[in-house]
């Protein structure tokens, strides 16, 4: 990679704005944000290409407030960011969690650019798993309107994803709500939502923990008859004391 860059400078070769952009697209993709940085700074000129580039490096490593920082640089010299910049700031967003720049995003692209959202602006993994936690903690600590919301609208990004059913019917259930966990797991049958992952439990012992799932583990009669054991075994135990 370094060497490609190296042998460019050697030669004299001056980055125009496909060698460039390929470059810091490069450089991005293997996490060195320096090299990109440096590509980035000597490109004598910058099309929209170039910008979303260095913007989607910022992204995938986390650093969401460059990325913002360089589109309005971007701005300021006249360039305007088209659908896949906006791609590469929603991007920077699920990485660094910034709710209310996501919501900025969609805003802009709607009134202020014309650009209607695609399937590519919505949300990816991370910003799923991000608002999964929000929706669990919210749950956790007794917030049932606010999980509830949560966990509505990431059903609402992925309809088919099993688990953000059962967060919000474990919400219902918290709360006593059995007629609304009931009408989840209708909605569930109407859609053939089934949960793909069976339930698991851990436990800490000598400072190992250890998890037991269903269907993980194997069900044949010596297993049985030795869980049998062990619970008689207890049961006297428990008789002594």
């Amino acid at each position: 990679m370094e060497w490609v860059h190296g042998y460019f400078k050697m030669c004299g070769i001056e980055l125009d704005v496909v060698i460039g952009t390929a470059l810091i697209d490069m450089y991005g993709k293997c996490g060195c944000l320096a090299g990109a940085l440096e590509v980035f700074d000597e490109m004598p000129d910058k099309d929209v290409l170039a910008w979303t580039a260095m913007i989607s490096a910022f992204a995938i490593h986390g650093f969401g407030e460059e990325a913002f920082a360089l589109l309005e640089k971007m701005e300021r010299q006249g360039t305007k960011p088209n659908q896949v910049t906006f791609g590469a700031l929603l991007c920077a967003c699920a990485h660094s969690a910034m709710v209310e720049r996501d919501r900025w995003c969609f805003e802009a692209m709607k009134k202020v650019y014309i650009i209607e959202p695609q399937q590519q602006h919505y949300p990816c993994p991370a910003w799923w798993i991000y608002l999964e936690e929000r929706a669990y903690l919210l749950r956790l600590h007794g917030n049932i309107e606010l999980g509830e919301r949560v966990a509505g609208r990431l059903i609402g990004m992925d309809p088919l994803n099993h688990a953000f059913y059962i967060i919000l019917s474990d919400i219902y259930a918290k709360v006593d709500r059995f007629e609304d966990v009931k009408k989840v797991r209708k909605l569930m049958q109407e859609h053939g939502i089934k949960k793909t992952a069976p339930g698991c439990s851990s436990v800490e012992i000598d400072g190992e923990v250890r998890e037991f799932s269903v269907k993980l583990a194997p069900c044949d009669d010596d297993v049985l008859d030795e869980l049998v054991l062990i619970l008689d075994l207890m049961y006297e135990e428990l008789k002594i004391q």
